[in-house]
C-alpha cells in the first residue's frame, strides 16, 4: 500500500537531480513502507512513502518541476 493509487507513476529521482530531466517512473513493486520504480531510461530506485500520496505525482508536481529550476 506504501504509496497507493496516486503514486502509481512518479518522477525518476536520478533523471531529475543527475540529468535535471522529469522522466516519469512505474511501480514495479509495492511494499508496505517503500515502492519500488524503474523509469523509461531503465533506472530501478525506490521511494519511502510514510502515508500514501494524497495528490496524483505524474505529472510532476509542482514542487518538484521547482528543482529543475535551481
Amino acid at each position: 500500500m506504501a504509496g497507493g493509487r496516486l503514486a502509481a507513476d512518479v518522477t525518476c529521482m536520478q533523471c531529475l537531480y543527475e540529468d535535471r530531466l522529469a522522466v516519469r517512473a512505474r511501480r514495479v513493486y509495492e511494499g508496505a513502507e517503500t515502492d519500488r520504480y524503474r523509469c523509461e531510461k531503465g533506472h530501478l530506485f525506490g521511494l519511502d512513502w510514510p502515508t500514501p500520496a494524497s495528490e496524483p505525482q505524474w505529472p510532476p508536481p509542482a514542487d518538484v518541476l521547482a528543482c529543475l529550476e535551481d
